[in-house]
């Protein structure tokens, strides 16, 4: 028997890869046998994503369980997001919601703003594609230069 998650776990791995163009991705979540209950990695994170000029971690869940997860990571879990995201990670939350019949993302983008707290901003399927494409294309653009002297994205 599958878990009610693994849908969207399996919609989540494929936006990644295949609308986004996110070059490798895993599950980094631990599922503990003893307890029967899965971890996620620092509490926040599903998903690794790595594309050149690019690292991200991906929270994934129902529509519902959108604002759970969010408290999850913006409040439960505050300081180790704040030092995620000052790494120069991103970190994304995808819900998925029903519209007729299928299923689509509504994201949700978490940065820092100027006094370093945690805000979390609505997020598209373009602003994403645009986010990995200036990656790709700051990578290409200066060939040899370390990825962490590149500019943020």
């Amino acid at each position: 028997m599958t878990s009610p998650g693994y849908k969207y776990n399996q919609k989540t791995l494929k936006y990644l890869r295949e609308t986004l163009g996110v070059i490798h991705v895993d599950g980094v979540e631990q599922y503990n046998s003893f307890t029967r209950k899965k971890k996620d990695l620092f509490n926040i994170i599903d998903y690794l994503g790595m594309s050149p000029g690019l690292l991200v971690g991906v929270q994934s869940t129902s529509y519902n369980g959108k604002s759970a997860r969010k408290k999850k990571i913006m409040k439960e879990n505050e300081e180790i997001t704040k030092v995620w995201l000052s790494s120069g990670a991103h970190l994304w939350l995808f819900s998925w919601k029903k519209v007729g019949h299928r299923y689509v993302p509504d994201g949700l983008l978490f940065e820092l703003d100027r006094e370093g707290e945690v805000i979390s901003k609505p997020l598209s399927t373009d602003h994403l594609c645009a986010l990995v494409l200036r990656a790709h294309a700051l990578v290409a653009a200066a060939p040899g230069m370390p990825v962490h002297s590149l500019p943020p994205l």
